[in-house]
């Protein structure tokens, strides 16, 4: 049970790490799958409205994409058992999209997509989150599993802080960190929240000396107090 509950902040941080950033990501992270959702339940009432012939190409087409889709997934997978597997799962669904009746294809849709949202909404609200120590930027994420992912600030050399129109509207950003490695596993930070003070942080705690490092919240707002 302990697997399916969030990580907790003693799971990841070292003896003596300090926090001075916790947050998820900005809530623009769920438009994706919200828009999807909606989008699948206005071609499901199109469908439901239109002509049959009409209802039967689309309801084809939708059969043909879903079997290219997982055909196309099984190339990525590793083992050909898997490969089989997915091959095969595209072929009955197709199958079944083209001889099922539409109210039965409507509900599978639907719940596909709604089971989607739900997933992202839990993912954000409870297992997704960015943290800043005095160390490492550090990215928790996983659901059924879990994956933790760092860099550390000594490594950092350059920062671009990146919005769109869109970004500029809703109020986050997009963070993108140069390293001294190759293998950057947060060279790309999207749907920042809070991004101004998370841009001061790293850049004041990548090139603040050690001895200075701030030891308390208000020391560190102290600190950017002193960048503003």
């Amino acid at each position: 049970m302990r697997a399916l509950l969030p990580q907790r902040d003693e799971d990841f941080l070292v003896q003596g790490e300090r926090i001075y950033y916790n947050h998820r990501y900005h809530s623009a992270l769920l438009l994706r799958p919200a828009f999807e959702l909606i989008s699948a339940l206005m071609v499901i009432v199109w469908i439901r409205l239109d002509v049959s012939l009409m209802r039967t190409a689309s309801m084809t087409m939708c059969a043909v994409l879903a079997a290219v889709y997982l055909a196309k997934r099984a190339r990525s997978l590793r083992w050909s058992l898997n490969k089989l597997v997915v091959v095969a799962g595209a072929l009955i669904g197709a199958a079944i999209l083209v001889e099922a009746t539409t109210d039965t294809i409507a509900a599978f849709i639907i719940l596909f997509f709604i089971a989607r949202f739900v997933t992202r909404f839990v993912k954000w609200a409870w297992y997704r989150r960015l943290l800043v120590t005095d160390r490492r930027v550090i990215e928790v994420s996983g659901l059924v599993g879990s994956q933790i992912a760092t860099m550390p600030l000594f490594r950092i050399t350059d920062a671009l802080l990146k919005r769109s129109a869109a970004a500029e509207l809703l109020g986050y950003a997009e963070f993108r960190i140069e390293s001294a490695g190759q293998n950057q596993a947060l060279g790309r930070i999207p749907f920042l929240d809070h991004a101004d003070f998370f841009q001061n942080l790293i850049v004041e705690l990548s090139t603040t000396a050690k001895s200075d490092v701030p030891n308390s919240a208000d020391d560190l707002g102290s600190m950017m107090d002193r960048m503003l």
